[in-house]
């Protein structure tokens, strides 16, 4: 019984361990980011927002964004992610306050969005990194993609709730994002596991070894140099002296006194990569380019979508436009983390890029179908279609990045966010001021069915060109499975060349002679 009590008690304790205290986090903030999102397009919308007011919403944020994650992530791994973490959740109160401090200022929202990069460029790089960083060893897929489900049921739940509160305490509603957040601080763990920082303290005592050899080097030498750089001796020989009676300076063959030691840096061996590193040499741009494409199109949706709604008239059984456009993202962010789910089970889809191709086909027949659609069960289910090739997007973006580079995971973290930040923030201006342009809100569809095709084209041709590189790369580097292979030191390799500038020796010269 005792036995069975402290297993119990073991096991319930698992839950304030770091990594489900991260997912609760996401989840969280998730829920908060994304009702945020929600909210304030709408509140511009309420204000006689145009197409393209809404679109330069989610432009000026986003650019932000871009240019703020590969910093960011890679300050969260210079410095303690934790602490950077909960000034990051500062920014994202700040941001909120001052929509509620001037309400009816729509130069708010703009001042509100540009302070909102300055907390998600930070939080998703860093967290991201930082589970990975923490996963056991082989576990690194498993812990990343459950946290990515949290994270991606909050924003499901952040689109539906956003539209049902929106509806009913209009831009008092954003007072839930600010306790949403407050809770996350005091939530997110507050330092790494033990196991994690002694792997921490061990690489980089391994680094420092691995930096520096000293080599002994006479002072004296130094010095003489110094004072005769230029100097030359003669000597005078007649036929009659032989070599032992030549006079050498003293001053140059004195015995040295003392030395410096001098640092010299070696220039490691480059190992061929296995067959996944090699693959990933090239997915990652695949993932990237992906990514891009279906985050920059669903941010055109998410924020502009409502004007189409609107002129369409579509038959919703919801009693405004506000509740039918959140359930919309509801349905979309709901199969995005159902196939995190699944990528989290099984490796399967790793490297092959059919998968590409069938998630981004579903993708575009729910752009078509939101474009004549007017029957919003219809829609409903269409956005559960392409939520299933964002949920890929994500994934693949993330798993490719987290194999990168063992000690830059948040930096690599930090470039994929950077590439769908500029994807959200390029698309939607682009789509907003053709939209505003033309009078016509049907060029966002067309726009967005456009840039998945290039995409496509993209993908393909940066998977040859990249294959081509990176094979010609792999040539180059030491098998360490050959029997031939061998390492040569620096050191060796230096006085196996000054051998040889020397001339042949005797024997050399005799086997010249035989060929």
């Amino acid at each position: 019984m005792a036995i069975t009590c402290k297993t119990i008690l073991k096991n319930c304790g698992k839950i304030f361990w770091n990594f489900p205290r991260a997912c609760l986090t996401g989840f969280l903030f998730n829920f908060a980011n994304y009702f945020y999102w929600l909210v304030v397009p709408l509140i511009m919308n309420d204000k006689g927002g145009s197409t393209f007011d809404l679109s330069l919403l989610q432009t000026v944020g986003f650019i932000i964004y871009a240019v703020l994650t590969p910093i960011c992530g890679k300050i969260g791994d210079k410095f303690n992610p934790y602490i950077v973490i909960r000034i990051a959740f500062v920014f994202f109160i700040i941001a909120v306050a001052v929509i509620l401090i001037w309400p009816s200022s729509i130069a708010a929202l703009y001042v509100s969005v540009c302070i909102w990069p300055f907390c998600t460029g930070f939080f998703w790089p860093v967290t991201t990194g930082t589970v990975g960083l923490e996963a056991p060893l082989g576990h690194e897929n498993r812990n990343t993609s459950l946290y990515q489900v949290c994270w991606s049921v909050g924003k499901a739940f952040g689109f539906l709730f956003g539209g049902m509160l929106k509806s009913a305490l209009g831009i008092n509603s954003l007072y839930i994002c600010i306790g949403l957040v407050l809770i996350n601080m005091v939530v997110y763990p507050f330092s790494h596991p033990k196991r994690v920082r002694e792997k921490l303290k061990k690489l980089k005592e391994d680094k420092k070894k691995n930096e520096k050899e000293d080599i002994a080097v006479d002072i004296d030498v130094i010095k003489k140099a110094e004072e005769q750089p230029n100097k030359s001796v003669e000597i005078e020989m007649t036929k009659e002296e032989e070599p032992a009676d030549i006079q050498v300076p003293k001053d140059l063959v004195e015995t040295p006194k003392q030395s410096i030691e001098l640092p010299r840096e070696e220039k490691p061996i480059k190992i061929k990569w296995t067959k996944e590193e090699f693959n990933n040499k090239t997915f990652i741009y695949l993932g990237y380019i992906m990514q891009c494409g279906i985050y920059g199109t669903s941010a055109v949706l998410s924020n502009m979508y409502v004007k189409l709604a609107q002129d369409q008239d579509v038959r919703t059984p919801t009693k405004g436009i506000d509740m039918y456009i959140g359930i919309i993202f509801f349905f979309y962010f709901l199969a995005q983390t159902l196939v995190m789910v699944v990528m989290s089970l099984t490796m399967i889809w790793t490297y092959k890029r059919i998968f590409f191709l069938i998630f981004q086909l579903f993708y575009i027949i729910m752009l078509i179908v939101f474009g004549v659609s007017r029957n919003a069960y219809v829609n409903w289910f269409l956005a559960f279609v392409g939520g299933l090739a964002g949920g890929f997007a994500y994934q693949t973006s993330t798993y490719y990045s987290m194999r990168a580079s063992e000690a830059s995971k948040s930096m690599f973290m930090g470039i994929s966010e950077c590439v769908s930040g500029l994807g959200n923030s390029l698309l939607p201006l682009v789509s907003g001021l053709l939209c505003t342009y033309l009078n016509n809100n049907y060029i966002q569809i067309y726009i967005s069915i456009v840039c998945i095709l290039l995409c496509l084209i993209l993908e393909e041709i940066v998977y040859h060109v990249g294959m081509f590189i990176n094979g010609r790369r792999q040539a180059k580097r030491a098998d360490p499975t050959n029997q031939d292979f061998h390492y040569e030191h620096p050191e060796q390799n230096q006085e196996h060349k000054v051998h040889q500038n020397q001339g042949p020796d005797d024997h050399d010269v005799v086997q010249t002679d035989k060929e």
